[in-house]
């Protein structure tokens, strides 16, 4: 009902837009299950195979593009992860507070586990199925609102309006009233090409794109939009992220 009411009141102003889009809620909380023990090299053991869960330190914003904030991992062959830290310096085990002390898994993978970069991964949905729960398959529904009002543009520029803009330059950072066409091309283009914050050198990491999707191509770094997006809070993160649990699995779980 408030989107509703929220969709009438911007299509009857002129000056603002709505959009909204939607996106899977796929994660699986494997937290319950997992082994106690936070000393142990073992977080969960499938069928006689020991898996670690893995996970990454997300930074502002990178909830907007995260596809699995862990997942559940053991070296391919046979060998063994001694430490979630040697998957990449943002990667860490799950019970560590810099990546919340939850264990939050998407579920996707074929066949229950899947294999690449030399390492082999554990789909929580296999998890799930063994103690006959299932996902629900709902979807989690996010929304932007833009209004847009121009106040100064047609301003007639006098002595006075000069002296002004230059007194308030250091206010600002830069010319209150000067390159008017410039910036609007500039806070249209981050509305409709810019990315959230993800930081290309962790990139490197072979895993990251287990972690995080991809950007689309030509997007705006972050950087290049900072004056226009709001700075997002790790609360606005940890909320969006939540909305993306489906499931909870743990040890009460018939």
């Amino acid at each position: 009902k408030k989107l509703k009411r929220l969709e009438r009141a911007a299509a009857k102003s002129p000056f603002c837009g709505m959009q909204c889009s939607s996106r899977a809620a796929d994660l699986i909380d494997v937290t319950g299950i997992l082994n106690s023990n936070k000393e142990s090299d073992d977080h969960y053991v499938w069928e006689g195979t020991s898996y670690r869960c893995c996970c990454l330190s997300l930074k502002s914003g990178e909830s907007a593009v995260v596809k699995s904030p862990c997942i559940l991992v053991r070296a391919d062959g046979g060998a063994k992860i001694t430490g979630c830290g040697q998957l990449g310096a943002r990667i860490h085990a799950y019970h560590r507070p810099k990546v919340g002390g939850r264990c939050l898994v998407q579920q996707r993978l074929q066949n229950g586990w899947s294999s690449r970069h030399g390492f082999q991964f554990l789909d929580p949905a296999l998890l799930a199925d063994s103690i006959g729960l299932h996902a629900s398959g709902q979807r989690y529904m996010s929304c932007q609102l833009l209004c847009v009002s121009i106040i100064d543009y047609l301003m007639e520029e006098t002595a006075k309006t000069k002296a002004e803009n230059a007194i308030l330059l250091p206010y600002y950072g830069e010319l209150k009233w000067s390159n008017y066409g410039k910036r609007t091309l500039h806070l249209l283009e981050c509305i409709a090409r810019g990315a959230p914050p993800v930081d290309d050198t962790a990139r490197q990491i072979d895993l990251m794109e287990e972690f995080i999707a991809a950007l689309p191509e030509r997007a705006l770094s972050w950087n290049e939009c900072k004056d226009v997006f709001p700075p997002l809070t790790g609360h606005d993160d940890a909320f969006r992220v939540n909305q993306l649990v489906t499931l909870k699995l743990s040890s009460d779980n018939p």
